[in-house]
């Protein structure tokens, strides 16, 4: 039992897999021969997930901008400090709207 005392094997994650391995392979009908390919669906899955949880966990602070920063796609402030709208142009050509 060297898994038991293992550091680098995660248990928890393992059997994530093998439950999501076992409900894809049960949902698809319990295909005769495909084990592996099952297998590696849900490891793929499972990474996935694992790597979208830490990235919520990390948060915005490692570069990200928080979707309420008031800044838009290109970088230019949406509102000033001061909470009044910045003016705006037109898509016409004509004078800029407040």
């Amino acid at each position: 039992m060297a898994d038991d005392i293992d550091p680098w094997v995660d248990k928890h994650f393992e059997a994530a897999v093998r439950d999501t391995a076992y409900f894809l392979w049960e949902n698809d009908g319990r295909p005769f021969g495909r084990e592996t390919e099952y297998w590696f669906a849900a490891l793929e899955k499972c990474l996935r997930q694992r790597g979208a949880d830490a990235q919520l966990r990390r948060g915005p602070d490692d570069g990200e901008r928080p979707a309420d920063d008031n800044i838009d796609d290109l970088g230019r402030p949406v509102n000033n400090p001061q909470g009044k709208p910045l003016e705006q142009p037109l898509d016409n050509g004509d004078t800029p709207r407040r």
